[in-house]
């Protein structure tokens, strides 16, 4: 497999096991990050950290994620990174875009595709998401779904950060509304009824991957529309649902074991380590049981 994609993901958690906000770690809310680097492909957990609560999100993943592809055999190629992010993420997307800027071992991956939620960039693109056409905006989930209202939409707005870049680092930026009940979008990530259309709440992905286009030989990295790239982004929410749950409920990560985070940060790596041993166990099973079926079948 010389491919592969790294899901990273981050919750803030109290000495309970308690899920919480960084607006409440904030208001002093005593908490700790606990980040996970998920590969969907070999279903395994590639990377654990637990730190202080107060650490900057976005240079906790970008130093897992060093560790990680640090890791990763020569066979790997080539990488695509799915995250949310709350703080900056200009670092991350320079440390995947930009080769160069990596440790010489790293440098081998080349270009990391990347689809990144940035929610913090909402007030910036809000009033070119508002005014984006109807026609524009396209069906993200599918018919048969119940939450069929969200929508997706390249946006032509370019912020200044990204005025600087050449050609080859263009990057994208697709917006997505989900309608509300009722007229008053009050959340800042929220706008209000008019126009005869509904409330909406609005969420804001950056990615480096390009628009479908005809392959060409010895392309590289994946394209995707905007409608695939949302879609591609919402499978790492779900996955880190799932990841996080299973690590809280079935391998003892509830309560964390002590008030220190050396204690806490040893629990979280045996959790993850625990889960990865479980996967393994089933996949050999499942190869065993396939392989004697085989036999019989001989």
């Amino acid at each position: 497999m010389d491919a592969l994609t790294l899901d990273v993901g981050a919750v803030v958690l109290t000495s309970e096991g308690r899920e919480v906000s960084r607006a409440e770690l904030l208001a002093g809310e005593r908490g700790y990050q606990a980040l996970l680097v998920f590969c969907p492909e070999l279903e395994l957990v590639l990377g654990s950290k637990l730190c202080a609560g107060d650490i900057l999100e976005s240079a906790g993943k970008l130093e897992l994620l060093e560790q990680v592809m640090a890791s990763l055999p020569e066979s790997v190629t080539h990488l695509t990174l799915r995250c949310d992010i709350a703080s900056d993420h200009h670092a991350l997307m320079d440390f995947c875009q930009n080769p160069e800027s990596r440790t010489e071992n790293l440098r081998r991956f080349g270009m990391v595709d990347f689809v990144i939620g940035a929610q913090q960039e909402i007030e910036e693109f809000r009033d070119e998401i508002e005014r984006t056409a109807a026609q524009r905006w396209q069906m993200v989930r599918p018919e048969k779904s119940a939450k069929s209202s969200l929508e997706c939409a390249e946006l032509n707005h370019v912020p200044a950060w990204a005025l600087q870049r050449s050609e080859s680092e263009a990057w994208r930026f697709v917006g997505t509304r989900y309608a509300l009940p009722g007229e008053f979008g009050l959340g800042h990530d929220e706008c209000m009824a008019r126009d005869g259309q509904p409330a909406y709440r609005l969420s804001m992905y950056i990615s480096n991957m390009p628009n479908p286009k005809p392959a060409a030989p010895g392309d590289a990295g994946l394209a995707m529309d905007a409608v695939e790239m949302v879609r591609f982004a919402h499978e790492r929410s779900s996955l880190d649902k799932n990841l996080y749950a299973a690590l809280k409920q079935s391998m003892a990560e509830g309560p964390l074991p002590s008030g220190g985070l050396g204690a806490n940060a040893a629990w979280w790596h045996l959790a993850a380590l625990a889960m990865n041993l479980t996967v393994l166990i089933l996949q050999e099973s499942d190869a065993f049981d396939r392989d004697d079926t085989y036999s019989e079948g001989a």
